[in-house]
């Protein structure tokens, strides 16, 4: 497996993740933005975002109102 198959695979795993767990994925790359090969990598970070997550703020309570009053 060459490394794009291999990072192709985690993606739609964590895509897949968000999706049946509803749950926030992060993956953290290294690339050479030269293209060469030879070049200083640089981090790179995809955070996978599901369209419904485990929890959401009530829209009825404002940030911090929670237990007050």
């Amino acid at each position: 497996m060459n490394p794009q198959e291999a990072f192709l695979d985690m993606l739609v795993a964590a895509m897949m993740d968000a999706a049946v767990e509803k749950k926030l994925s992060q993956i953290v790359t290294q690339l050479d933005p030269s293209g060469t090969g030879s070049g200083p990598l640089k981090k790179v970070r995809i955070i996978i975002v599901p369209e419904e997550q485990q929890y959401s703020w009530p829209s009825h309570a404002p940030l911090g109102s929670v237990g007050q009053g």
